[in-house]
């Protein structure tokens, strides 16, 4: 566990979060706020979860999944064509923010109870702990950064 990549989690990246207004419109894409912090909730929850095995050679989308993680989670823009938002989950952005800490902590709590727990699916293949968190720490950085509360972003050498 990289004490950095905890501590942006679980105070950094809520705190900032704790900034914007719920129906802001971002620097580029299409989410507002509100829609952004439940996006992150999703992706901390799904992407700890252990869906299926590997079977045999990873798939097409795994081997780039692989090859985004192995370099550093370079996010970049890149709008899709008649993309949506998704219908929010929850009554306000103070009520999501809430919902991704105890998202976060739950990451976290299901590491400290099984250290060698690796996560698995179909999309992005298997990761362990300093991966996902890896993964989360960017996530969160791109999106801070889409919303104009940090100036730069960049990839994190592995």
């Amino acid at each position: 566990m990289a004490p950095k990549h905890k501590d942006f989690l679980s105070k950094e990246l809520p705190a900032k979060l704790r900034t914007l207004q719920g129906n802001q419109a971002p620097n580029f894409g299409l989410m507002t706020a509100h829609h952004m912090v439940e996006h992150l909730i999703f992706t901390t929850k799904s992407l700890a979860k252990r869906r299926g095995e590997p079977e045999g050679e990873p798939n097409k989308s795994q081997v780039y999944f692989r090859k985004f993680m192995d370099a550093g989670c370079p996010f970049e823009h890149r709008p899709k064509e008649d993309a949506t938002l998704n219908e929010l989950r929850t009554e306000n952005i103070e009520e999501a923010i809430k919902i991704l800490e105890e998202a976060t902590e739950k990451f976290y709590d299901l590491f400290e109870s099984n250290p060698t727990h690796k996560s698995y699916n179909q999309m992005t293949g298997e990761f362990n702990l300093a991966e996902l968190e890896l993964f989360n720490y960017q996530h969160g950085r791109w999106h801070l950064y889409q919303f104009g509360l940090i100036e730069e972003f960049a990839t994190v050498n592995v």
